[in-house]
C-alpha cells in the first residue's frame, strides 16, 4: 500500500527548473544600471482528486548601482532582501539568496476554489491591490465563481512587517449584457484581536465601526469595464464636508483597436494612516498604486500581435510629488487637500518599444528627466536596453 502512495505521488508530481533574469544597462547620469538573476525549479503536486499544491523556489541574485525606491520605474519588488535581519537565509548576501514567491494548497470543487499558503494577488483596476510587492501569507483566499457572478475573500499575513499586521479583503464582480460592475474593499489591521475580520462575508465596515477600535486603514472601490473603457474609484477618505483631507484615487482607460490609453490621479496621503503600522504598504512597496501617492500619470500603448511575437509601443508622462507614503495628513501642518502633484515634481517622459517572444522580452527606452528624485534641477536624459529571459524544462522523474 504505502509503495501505491509512493508510486501515485510520483506520478503526480509535476516539477519544472528554470532560469530568468533582467539586464537593465544603459546611459544615464544617475548611474542605475541593474541586473535581476534567479534559479529555481517550481511544481504542482496532485494531493488528491481536486485537492493540489504548487511551490516556486529559487536562489537569486541583484546588482544595483544604487538602490531604487519604488518611485522608479526599474524597481522591481521581488528582487529585494525583505526582512528587519539582513542576514540572507543562505551565505552571505553578495553571493545569492532564496526567494519563496509562490507555495500553497488549493481546492478546487466546482465553482469554488480555496487556498491557502503563499500567493500573489492582483484585483481589477490596480488601484487597491495591484500585486506590485512581496507575495502574501494567505490564512484562506476562497473564490466563488458561477455565470457573471464572482466574488473573492481572503485573510492575509505580510511577512517581514509590523507584528499583528493582517490585510484582508473582498471582492465582488458582475457581469451583466457587456459591461462587469467591480465593488472591493480592503483593510489593514495590527490590532491583537487576530480574529476581527476573519468572518469571510462580514462586511469589514460594519467590523471597524463596530469594535473596540476603528483606527484600521479601509479602503473600497467601485468600478465599470468593458472592452473599450474601464473607470475605476478609489476611496481612501474621501470627505465631501468640513473635516480632515480626502484621500482618493481615480484611473480611467480607453482602448480602440490596438491602442490603449489610461491615466491615473492619486492626490497626497492616500494609501497613508494616522500610524505607519497601517499604511496601505508592505516592505517598502505600495500595496496599492506601483508608484504610491502624490502623482499624475499618463500612458499610451500600441500592441500589435502576430505568429512570431508581440511588438508593444509605449508613451509616458508622469508626475511625481514629494508626498510618500511615510506620512499621513493629521498634524502635518498642510493645508486640507493640498494640491496635487505637490512640491518639486519629478516629470518623467519617455517611450518604450518592446518585442516579446517565448516570454523573452527586448525593450529600448528613452527618457527626459526633469527634477529627479524631487531635487530642483536634477535633469538629464536616459537611453538604454532592458532584456528579460526566462526559460524552463520539465523534470521526468518517472521515465516513459
Amino acid at each position: 500500500m504505502l509503495s501505491g502512495i509512493f508510486l501515485y505521488v510520483l506520478c503526480s508530481f509535476s516539477p519544472f527548473a528554470y532560469v530568468s533574469g533582467e539586464i537593465i544597462p544603459y546611459y544615464s547620469n544617475a548611474k542605475k544600471d541593474a541586473a535581476y538573476f534567479s534559479a529555481g525549479i517550481k511544481g504542482t503536486l496532485k494531493l488528491y482528486n481536486n485537492l493540489t499544491a504548487y511551490e516556486d523556489i529559487s536562489l537569486y541574485k541583484s546588482f544595483e548601482t544604487d538602490m531604487l525606491t519604488y518611485r522608479d520605474y526599474l524597481y522591481h519588488p521581488m528582487y529585494h532582501l525583505y526582512s528587519f535581519d539582513k542576514q540572507p537565509v543562505i551565505t552571505q548576501h553578495d553571493i545569492f539568496d532564496v526567494r519563496l514567491e509562490h507555495a500553497y494548497i488549493m481546492l478546487n470543487k466546482n465553482h469554488l476554489s480555496v487556498l491557502t499558503g503563499r500567493d500573489t494577488l492582483n484585483w481589477p483596476g490596480d488601484l487597491l491591490f495591484s500585486g506590485y510587492h512581496i507575495p502574501y501569507n494567505f490564512i484562506y483566499r476562497a473564490k466563488f465563481k458561477k455565470g457573471g457572478l464572482l466574488f473573492e475573500t481572503f485573510h492575509a499575513i505580510p511577512m517581514d512587517t509590523f507584528e499583528f499586521k493582517r490585510i484582508c479583503g473582498h471582492r465582488l464582480q458582475i457581469h451583466y449584457l457587456s459591461v462587469d460592475f467591480v465593488l472591493e474593499e480592503g483593510v489593514s489591521s495590527a490590532e491583537k484581536d487576530f480574529f476581527k475580520y476573519i468572518n469571510p462575508i462580514a462586511p469589514f465596515y460594519i467590523i471597524q465601526r463596530r469594535g473596540m477600535s476603528n483606527s484600521d486603514n479601509l479602503l473600497g472601490l467601485v468600478g465599470i469595464m468593458h472592452k473599450n473603457f474601464s473607470v475605476f474609484f478609489l476611496d481612501d477618505d474621501f470627505i465631501v464636508d468640513k473635516g480632515g483631507t480626502s484621500k482618493y484615487g481615480i484611473k480611467l482607460q480607453l482602448k480602440y483597436g490596438p491602442v490603449k490609453f489610461w491615466s491615473v490621479a492619486i492626490p497626497r496621503y492616500t494609501y497613508t494612516h494616522v500610524t505607519d503600522t497601517n499604511a496601505w504598504s508592505l516592505a517598502g512597496s505600495p500595496i496599492g498604486y506601483r508608484y504610491g501617492n502624490d502623482l499624475l500619470d499618463f500612458y499610451c500603448t500600441y500592441k500589435k500581435n502576430w505568429a512570431k511575437g508581440e511588438l508593444e509601443l509605449t508613451g509616458i508622462v508622469l508626475n511625481h510629488g514629494t508626498g510618500t507614503l511615510d506620512e499621513h495628513w493629521e498634524n502635518s501642518g498642510n493645508p486640507r487637500n493640498p494640491r496635487f502633484p505637490g512640491g518639486i515634481v519629478q516629470r518623467i517622459y519617455g517611450i518604450h518599444t518592446s518585442f516579446t517572444r517565448n516570454n523573452n522580452t527586448i525593450s529600448m527606452f528613452l527618457h527626459r528627466i526633469h527634477n529627479y528624485r524631487n531635487i530642483e534641477g536634477n535633469n538629464f536624459y536616459e537611453i538604454g536596453v532592458w532584456l528579460k529571459f526566462y526559460a524552463e524544462q520539465r523534470i521526468n522523474i518517472i521515465k516513459d
